[in-house]
C-alpha cells in the first residue's frame, strides 16, 4: 500500500492510497469493498464506476465519521490498482497523519491480500481441474487406441478364415444354391472385414495425432498450474 497525492477519484481530488489486486475484475473490487465499508456502517453507492461512501465507521483513523472514495485501474490482464480516499470532514488523510495510515494501510492491504487469495485460489482450481480433464482425456485416448488395435487383429483373423473358407467354397465343382449363397455371404464379410480394418487403422492414426496434441497441452497446463500454486502460496 502506498500514498499516492493528487489523485482524482470522481469528483474528489486528494491523497489517495494504492493497492494491487490480482486478477479481480474491476466490478466484483469495487463490489467487495462496498461490503467492506458497510461492516463499517457506512453509506455507499457506486455510480460510473466510482465508489462513494459517507459516514464511514473507522475509530482507528478518526473519532469522526469519514468519507470515502474508490475507484479501480487496470494494470495489465492480472492485475489492477485500487485507489481509495479517506476525507476526514474536508482534509484527506495522508501518510503525514501516522496512526491513521497504519490502520488504513493495514485494512487495505488486508483487503487486497484477501481478494487476491480468492482469486488465485479460483485460478488454481480452474487449471487444476483443466489439468485432470486433459490427463483423463489422454488416457481415453489410449484406451481408444488399444481397443482399435485389438480390433484389428481380431478382424484379420476373421477376414484369414472367412478368406480360407471362401477358397474351399471356390475349390467345390458341384455347384448349388447353398454354396453360391455361402460364397455371397463370404464375399460380404471379407468387404466388410476390409473396411473395418480401414477405419480402425484411421482411428489409430488419429489417436495418435490426439495423443500428441494432448500431451503438449498437458505440459503447457503443467506449467499453468505451478504457477497458479505459486501465486496461492504468495497470498497465505
Amino acid at each position: 500500500v502506498e500514498e499516492v497525492p493528487n489523485t482524482l477519484i470522481g469528483e474528489v481530488r486528494g491523497n489517495a492510497f494504492r493497492v494491487g489486486v490480482y486478477r479481480t475484475k474491476s466490478k466484483k473490487i469495487l463490489k467487495e469493498f462496498k461490503s467492506k465499508l458497510r461492516e463499517k456502517d457506512a453509506d455507499i453507492k457506486i455510480k460510473s464506476q466510482v465508489l462513494t461512501a459517507s459516514n464511514v465507521i473507522f475509530p482507528e483513523v478518526s473519532k469522526d465519521t469519514l468519507m470515502s472514495y474508490g475507484k479501480v485501474l487496470e494494470v495489465s490482464d492480472t492485475e489492477n490498482d485500487f485507489y481509495a480516499i479517506f476525507m476526514d470532514n474536508t482534509k484527506s488523510l495522508s501518510a503525514e497523519d501516522v496512526a491513521a495510515f497504519v490502520a488504513i494501510k493495514s485494512f487495505l492491504f488486508d483487503f487486497a491480500n484477501e481478494q487476491s487469495k480468492e482469486a488465485s485460489e479460483d485460478l488454481y482450481k480452474k487449471e487444476s481441474d483443466n489439468y485432470k480433464d486433459l490427463k483423463i482425456d489422454l488416457k481415453s485416448e489410449i484406451k481408444d487406441k488399444e481397443k482399435a488395435e485389438k480390433g484389428i487383429v481380431k478382424t484379420k483373423k476373421k477376414l484369414v478364415n472367412t478368406e480360407f473358407q471362401l477358397e474351399k467354397l471356390n475349390g467345390i465343382s458341384d455347384i448349388t444354391k447353398d454354396i453360391i449363397d455361402k460364397k455371397e455371404s463370404a464375399d460380404k464379410k471379407i468387404v466388410n472385414y476390409k473396411k473395418d480394418i480401414r477405419d480402425m487403422e484411421y482411428d489409430i492414426v488419429e489417436s495418435e495425432k490426439n495423443q500428441a496434441e494432448l500431451k503438449k497441452k498437458i505440459s503447457a497446463a503443467e506449467k499453468l498450474v505451478k504457477e497458479a500454486k505459486k501465486a496461492v502460496n504468495v497470498y497465505k
